[in-house]
């Protein structure tokens, strides 16, 4: 992320968990897990804005764009997919 305040995890199970970074010293991180229902990602990359990312899908090679909600504290809140763009082609 841009502002060096999130980083992400991309996991084989279907999720992706997002890491907020800014307060690595706390015992307990504040973290938000997006479940990609059915596949798993291979690639995320962060809007320049950071209010934003988006995932390729491997299975069904889609890319799929997320908005990401923050609470009154300015934490990661949520993150709902909003735009998807199916069957990419392959470079």
């Amino acid at each position: 992320m841009k502002d060096n305040q999130s980083e992400n995890q991309l996991n084989m199970d279907g999720s992706v968990f997002l890491w907020d970074v800014r307060d690595l010293s706390h015992k307990e991180h504040k973290t938000l897990r997006v479940n990609i229902d059915f596949d798993h990602a291979s690639h995320v990359a962060w809007s320049p804005d950071s209010k934003a990312f988006i995932v390729h899908t491997v299975r069904e090679n889609n890319i799929v764009v997320y908005k990401i909600e923050k609470k009154k504290d300015g934490t990661i809140g949520s993150a709902t997919p909003v735009l998807s763009f199916e069957k990419v082609s392959r470079f």
